[in-house]
C-alpha cells in the first residue's frame, strides 16, 4: 500500500521539506532541497505559483537573507490560488 507523508513541521522549523512515497523521495522534494541549497540568491520564473509549499520553501529562504526574485505573469497574479499576495505580504 501506498502512502504519502508530507512534513510541513520539518519546513517550519529549519529542516528539510520531506515528501516520501513507498520510502522514496518525490521529485518535489528533490526540487525543494535544491532550492534550500540556495546561499545567496534565486530567480523563480514561472507562469504562476499556486503551490503553497514551494511558496513557503521560497518565503522561507527570502528570511534566511537570500535575495528572492520571482518572475510571473502579471495576468496570473489574482487567479485563484496564486501566491503572488503571499510574496509581497512576507517581503
Amino acid at each position: 500500500m501506498s502512502q504519502a507523508h508530507l512534513c510541513i513541521i520539518h519546513l517550519i522549523y529549519n529542516c528539510y521539506f520531506v515528501i516520501v512515497l513507498d520510502n522514496k523521495m518525490t521529485v518535489l522534494c528533490c526540487y525543494f532541497r535544491y532550492l534550500q541549497s540556495a546561499k545567496k540568491s534565486i530567480d523563480l520564473c514561472v507562469y504562476t505559483v499556486t503551490c503553497s509549499e514551494l511558496a513557503d520553501v521560497i518565503v522561507k529562504l527570502n528570511k534566511l537573507g537570500v535575495q528572492v526574485r520571482v518572475i510571473t505573469d502579471s495576468e496570473q497574479q489574482d487567479a485563484s490560488g496564486s501566491q503572488v499576495g503571499y510574496f509581497r505580504l512576507e517581503g
